[in-house]
């Protein structure tokens, strides 16, 4: 199985990630586990796996997270899904706050499996980087 990243490149569903310069975590699933513990119609994705061609609200892509419900945040936040393209492809997206307005693109896949791993292997990579600390340099004064 074969996934596309962000930046194009071929990635091995079993590759290793490091990214961020963040070396993996030696097993991702309590993160994946975190991300996808939630309800969604049996027809929509099998336990553990991604929500395939979910129905969406209206401008779901088009809302500032800000003004999202809390029913629409509860059910979506971190929660990776994917969508058949025209040419048959799968594009893996997550309302993870990557983006003020819309959901965040993970990437492309050429089939379910892959866009399983991809959406696996992006969501804990961005999880890793938002539990990183970071620090704030102000003007003294």
């Amino acid at each position: 199985m074969h996934a596309r990243s962000l930046d194009g490149a071929v990635v091995a569903a079993d590759e290793e990630h490091e990214p961020f310069g963040v070396p993996a975590r030696p097993d991702p699933a309590p993160i994946l586990a975190r991300s996808l513990a939630f309800s969604v119609r049996s027809e929509d994705a099998m336990p553990g796996r991604i929500p395939f061609d979910p129905k969406l609200p209206k401008v779901f892509d088009a809302t500032p997270n800000e003004a999202r419900s809390k029913a629409q945040l509860d059910q979506w936040w971190d929660r990776p899904y994917g969508f058949t393209r025209p040419d048959g492809s799968i594009e893996v997206r997550c309302l993870n706050g990557g983006a003020w307005d819309r959901s965040t693109h993970l990437g492309i896949a050429d089939d379910y499996d892959a866009a399983c791993a991809l959406a696996e292997a992006k969501q804990a990579e961005w999880l890793r980087f938002c539990e990183r600390p970071c620090t704030c340099l102000t003007k003294a004064g």
